[in-house]
């Protein structure tokens, strides 16, 4: 009996999706999976002889004519099932040695209902993502750009909603709650489907032994399409029962030392991020916002702070997007003289600035 069907929509490109297969023909127990691969309305397909030549001997492979967008493939797809226990794939993830075993062996416990592993950027073996958090109106991939060997990341634990880049859930589950949305067209639907799980009372879970690459950015972003929308759809469905999470991810990172008092400087997209840090038990003196440089890859503070935050006495907070936005400041950090500067960001990092001055 086949432990699973893994389910791949694909539309991306040939090179892309030819390496994939690659990457997948050498996990050692790919041909204990059924295999699906949709082909949403790509120019090219494989023939099922050119998978066999790659030594994956279970593949079922569906073309669709028309593009119907990822969440609608993979229910097309998903019919076509005959596991108990379904695993999406996207075609731009590269799979760890028994990364899908240990995946299911946390499915098969009686109170989780999906899976995600930890996924990490093939580009700088940094954390892409261990789930989703959410504030009342951001969600970000949890620990994004974290260090992989980090213990927060290190903890397995629940989350609100996760990424289905790679993500194993069980087929009833699937069904229950009616299957991915097509009313988004690439970017929402799994993060739509883990988050109704969590509101049924069934638990989705992130699993940091199980690892896997994600290229990211390669498999959906061939659908040239404005996320506005979808991001608009999604926040008016479900904002109203999304809890702020992350602040229990920052608490847990955070030592009684650190608990002090500190003055905020936001580069974020949250207008007042003040409530959140309160929740981790940091009292907020005072808040300064630079939301409108929030958008920036990369902060140069020598060109937007003023000079007195470099000298000042009273400990900051940097809080960003994702850390990486501030974290080249070297010199700066070098002549502030503080022990306990910290940078916070919306993917729950916590970083001393100590540490990167020290490095």
């Amino acid at each position: 009996k086949m432990k699973a069907s893994i389910i791949i929509s694909t539309n991306s490109n040939r090179t892309l999706f030819e390496n994939f297969l690659f990457h997948l023909s050498q996990y050692p127990t790919i041909n204990e999976y059924e295999i699906i691969v949709i082909n949403d309305g790509g120019e090219y397909s494989i023939s099922e002889e050119q998978y066999k030549d790659l030594g994956l001997n279970c593949v079922h492979k569906i073309d669709l004519s028309e593009k119907q967008g990822y969440g609608a493939a993979n229910n097309i797809a998903t019919q076509s099932a005959n596991c108990d226990y379904l695993i999406f794939m996207n075609d731009d993830i590269i799979l760890k040695p028994d990364c899908l075993e240990k995946m299911l062996s946390v499915l098969k416990r009686d109170d989780v209902s999906a899976v995600q592993p930890k996924l990490i950027y093939p580009q700088s073996n940094l954390v892409q993502s261990t789930g989703h958090i959410f504030t009342k109106f951001t969600n970000a991939h949890a620990l994004e750009n974290a260090h992989i060997d980090s213990r927060i990341v290190n903890k397995s634990g629940e989350r609100q909603a996760l990424t289905t880049a790679l993500c194993a859930t069980k087929k009833t589950s699937f069904s229950k709650m009616g299957k991915f949305s097509a009313e988004y067209y690439n970017a929402w639907e799994g993060m739509e489907y883990t988050l109704k799980l969590t509101y049924n009372g069934e638990k989705c879970w992130y699993a940091h032994e199980a690892e896997a690459y994600h290229i990211r950015g390669g498999a959906r972003n061939q659908y040239e399409l404005n996320e506005e929308a979808q991001s608009a759809i999604f926040w008016s469905k479900w904002s109203k029962n999304i809890k702020e999470d992350l602040h229990n991810i920052i608490s847990a990172q955070l030592t009684s030392s650190e608990l002090s008092n500190y003055v905020v400087l936001n580069f974020s997209k949250l207008p007042n991020p003040a409530p959140i840090l309160e929740a981790c038990g940091i009292q907020v003196d005072n808040m300064v916002s630079y939301t409108y440089i929030s958008g920036a890859k990369s902060l140069d503070f020598f060109r937007c702070l003023p000079n007195a935050f470099c000298r000042y006495d009273a400990d900051i907070i940097y809080f960003t997007n994702n850390y990486t936005q501030v974290k080249n400041n070297l010199l700066w950090f070098k002549y502030e003289k503080r022990k306990n500067d910290l940078i916070i960001d919306l993917s729950g990092n916590v970083l001393s600035v100590r540490s990167l001055v020290t490095k």
